[in-house]
């Protein structure tokens, strides 16, 4: 077949053209539907793209060009650009010689057959791809990234705002762009100040509250081609459980001083009471006034053992104070106490007990526990005043090491005594304060505020927690964690119950170990009226040297806290060793530093006491077997 001018001159042009260029024609069926294209004209360069001769190119058609899926989207858009006459372009990934190249393809419609344009674009695909990878990735991150980040213009108004953290402040990805940050914090709050300070040139950071949670945030300039400032970028983090753990430790730090102050003014004050009711018991005992005088007397008793109810709570709040912890039913324990409170509560109070089955045993204090429920119980009646529901429950709690860092005692077996009453619930601001020493919310003269900062340090002296959850309208939960007993049950000795005794001494000795010379006066006047033979030393080291001296000692009575480095445990236990066999009574209102499991198995006498209890526990140590004297 010859080729006329106007062929050669289409040749030369497909010949000439820097891409791959073949001209189609439609082959159709016998309802001219479209079903392939045949190649009649094809440039070298596209014979090569393909892998074929000019020849072999310009004798086939479009179906022998493609495999099965890539024919039917080419015959589609040759098809399609017949039809509508308009110019397209696509893209083409293909497997050519081992290699996975790219081609682009314009498609132009002219006189019925298609002209089609194809340059390998492989490079500069791979390039973009990669660079909407990277971008798409780059996205991703700041997605999913446990932050929020932002960017702003001079204006205030937000371009960009992503990071996962934007949930928690219910806000989707971008949802705040287009906004103003007067939108989201007011004029002159940290934030906006930050905002205006970098545009400045500074570098900002801040703290605030945002939702639920706290964020810590930073702001800093974004700086355009030239240099100059086109905005703010920024980035918030959450840092909620950090500043849970800052509160918890600041809170620990401010209870732990308290406690400390709380606990020496205890001390101080249970030596002044055991003073002042031993020598009211004295005078008692004298039996020398009239019946008014009697009154006096029986009201400043009754002043100072008040006292002593409130020493022991601010020993109680310190950790301080003398527990005698033993193997305990805490069912049994609650059940008894529930006729106390139904005379405690009136009976608009409707009270509701839940024992767990098979409960494990607690290793407590049963008086102090019982307190520590009663004081519970009290603010739920005052909770209460228009009546309500109080609901005691006990069940076996396993805590976690996540939840045993959130109560600070360690992770392991425990029994749960929760407190819970329909009344007016708790703000956060009450209830992040409700353990706080001398904090109350009764009127002046109502309350001492020191009965749930007792039951606070009761527990935690006990190796327990306790926890409260409630809302304003919704009640409160006091959750008690209490030790499971894990040990035979060991402890310091009960005391006698007895109120007084008519023996006296047959001239035994005792060693009176006391540093307030004021207390060792009254304990020596004392057991000297009972015809006791007494010995005074005011620290641990005249004690020693009294008994490695050789002297007589039928009992050793010595306060646990001495000044000096020796305690009274340590006195007596080193007593003992000396002169095995002797008897050993201790006395204190409060252990300080002293090891407390060191008391278990000692009898022991705590301060303020009376008279006749003194009587009574000297008595009974003198008659139960002992060493005779050296």
């Amino acid at each position: 077949m010859t080729r006329d001018g106007s062929d050669e001159l289409l040749d030369a042009l497909l010949q000439a053209s820097l891409d791959g260029m073949a001209c189609l024609v439609p082959v159709r069926d016998e309802n001219g539907e479209i079903t392939d294209f045949r190649v009649t004209r094809g440039n070298l360069l596209m014979a090569e793209m393909i892998g074929v001769s000019r020849d072999e190119l310009e004798s086939s058609v479009l179906s022998q060009m493609s495999d099965a899926d890539r024919f039917v989207v080419h015959l589609q858009r040759f098809s399609a650009a017949l039809e509508t006459g308009q110019a397209s372009e696509f893209h083409d990934e293909v497997v050519f010689r081992d290699n996975q190249e790219v081609f682009r393809h314009h498609v132009i419609p002219i006189e019925g057959m298609i002209l089609l344009q194809t340059r390998r674009v492989t490079n500069s695909w791979q390039a973009q791809k990669d660079l909407r990878d990277s971008r798409e990735y780059l996205r991703s991150i700041m997605t999913n990234a446990p932050i929020i980040m932002y960017e702003l213009d001079r204006k205030g108004q937000f371009k960009l705002s992503t990071g996962r953290s934007l949930n928690q402040i219910g806000l989707a990805q971008d949802e705040a762009v287009g906004s103003s940050i007067l939108d989201f914090f007011e004029v002159g709050s940290p934030e906006v100040d930050a905002f205006e300070r970098a545009l400045e040139g500074e570098t900002v950071s801040t703290q605030t509250q945002l939702g639920d949670g706290y964020f810590a945030s930073r702001y800093g300039p974004r700086y355009g081609d030239n240099g100059e400032i086109v905005g703010v970028l920024g980035v918030s983090y959450d840092i909620s459980d950090q500043k849970k753990a800052e509160e918890k430790l600041q809170r620990a730090l401010r209870l732990e001083a308290v406690g400390q102050l709380t606990g020496g003014i205890a001390h101080d004050f249970n030596n002044l009471l055991a003073i002042v009711l031993g020598n009211l018991d004295l005078i008692e005992r004298l039996n020398l006034l009239d019946q008014d005088a009697q009154g006096y007397l029986q009201n400043a008793i009754s002043a100072t053992e008040r006292g002593a109810i409130l020493t022991k709570r601010l020993l109680a709040f310190s950790r301080e104070q003398l527990l005698e912890p033993c193997t305990t039913d805490a069912n049994e324990l609650v059940a008894g106490m529930l006729g106390l409170l139904s005379r405690l509560l009136p009976e608009s109070i409707e009270v509701k007990f839940v024992p767990a089955q098979d409960l494990w045993n607690i290793y407590i204090d049963p008086p102090q526990l019982e307190h520590a429920i009663l004081n519970l119980c009290v603010n739920a009646r005052d909770a209460m005043p228009e009546g309500g529901q109080l609901t005691l429950t006990t069940r076996n709690l396993s805590v976690d090491a996540e939840r045993a860092g959130s109560l600070d005692i360690a992770p392991g077996e425990y029994v749960e005594l929760v407190v819970e009453d329909s009344g007016e619930g708790l703000s956060d601001e009450l209830r992040k304060n409700i353990f706080e020493p001398f904090f109350t919310t009764k009127d002046v003269g109502e309350g001492s505020g020191l009965g749930l900062s007792m039951v606070y340090g009761f527990l935690e002296q006990s190796g327990g927690a306790i926890d409260v959850a409630s809302a304003p309208g919704s009640g409160a939960r006091f959750s008690m964690v209490l030790p499971t007993c894990l040990m035979e049950d060991t402890t310091v000795s009960a005391e006698p119950q007895q109120e007084s005794i008519d023996e006296r001494g047959n001239g035994e000795r005792i060693l009176i170990v006391e540093d307030d010379a004021d207390v060792r006066q009254f304990v020596s006047h004392a057991l000297s009226a009972l015809n006791y033979d007494v010995a005074e030393a005011r620290n641990a080291n005249m004690a020693m040297a009294w008994l490695e001296n050789g002297h007589e000692v039928d009992l050793l009575f010595t306060d646990v806290v001495l000044t000096g480095q020796t305690n009274g445990i340590q006195l007596a236990q080193e007593a003992m060793r000396l002169r095995p066999g002797l008897r050993v009574l201790l006395t204190s209102g409060h252990v300080g530093d002293v090891d407390k499991d060191a008391l278990r198995g000692m009898e022991l006498i705590k301060k303020p006491y009376r008279t006749a209890e003194l009587y009574t526990r000297v008595r009974a140590m003198l008659q139960s077997p002992g060493a005779s004297r050296d």
